[in-house]
């Protein structure tokens, strides 16, 4: 019962704040000179998939220590179905 509670709990929070769903993780697959070097689980705040994709990238930058020129892609992981 709880669960089914907090799935339209979620449900209402995304419709108040206009979002189809609040900070789903999603995958993200890394590319650096035409090469898919990595994919990773990330969750972001971003409001459309620009604004996330531009999120991760930062993220895989300044804390990582990924290289400035990556390229990041939301999407499943190469090798998925």
């Amino acid at each position: 019962m709880k669960l089914g509670l907090r799935k339209r709990r979620g449900r209402a929070l995304a419709r108040r704040y206009g979002r189809a769903s609040v900070h789903r993780a999603r995958w993200y697959n890394v590319w650096l000179a035409g090469k898919s070097i990595d994919a990773v689980h990330y969750t972001a705040t971003g409001r459309n998939k620009a604004e996330r994709e531009d999120e991760v990238y930062r993220s895989l930058v300044n804390h990582d220590g990924y290289d400035a020129g990556i390229k990041v892609v939301e999407g499943k992981p190469r090798g998925s179905r």
